[in-house]
C-alpha cells in the first residue's frame, strides 16, 4: 500500500469514508463560520464532499444555495482573524441576510466526478 505522500499515489486509492472524516476533522472548527474563499469570496462553510477526481468544500453563498469549492484554493476563516465583536456583527448579517448556520456538517459522496454537467459550457 503507498502512502499518501508518496508520488505515486493517486486520489483513487483513498478510502474515502476515512478521507472524508479526515477533511471533515480538519474543518470542524470552522463550520458555520464566515470565511473568504480563495482570497475574494464571503460565504459561510457548511460541509465537505468529495468525487473520484477531487474534495471539495460545501459553503453557502448570498443566493443562499450551496456551492462547491475545490479544497485546493483553501480559505480564511474570518472568526480567527477579527475582532470578536466585528465577527459578531458579520455573523449576524450574513445569517439576516445571506442564510442561517447548518445544524450539522454536510458530508457527500459523489460518483464520477459529480460536477460534470454542474460546470458552464
Amino acid at each position: 500500500m503507498l502512502e499518501e505522500n508518496d508520488p505515486q499515489y493517486t486520489f483513487d486509492q483513498v478510502d474515502p469514508e476515512k478521507y472524508m472524516e479526515d477533511i471533515a476533522d480538519e474543518i470542524k472548527d470552522s463550520l458555520n463560520n464566515i470565511v473568504i474563499m480563495y482570497g475574494y469570496e464571503l460565504v459561510r462553510l457548511v460541509g465537505v464532499a468529495i468525487d473520484d477526481d477531487d474534495s471539495y468544500y460545501i459553503v453557502q453563498q448570498k443566493d443562499k444555495k450551496n456551492h462547491y469549492y475545490s479544497r485546493v484554493g483553501g480559505f480564511v476563516d474570518l472568526k480567527k482573524y477579527l475582532p470578536e465583536q466585528d465577527y459578531t456583527y458579520v455573523e449576524q448579517m450574513f445569517s439576516l441576510n445571506f442564510g442561517k448556520p447548518v445544524e450539522q456538517m454536510m458530508k457527500e459522496f459523489h460518483g464520477k466526478s459529480f460536477l460534470d454537467g454542474c460546470m458552464e459550457q
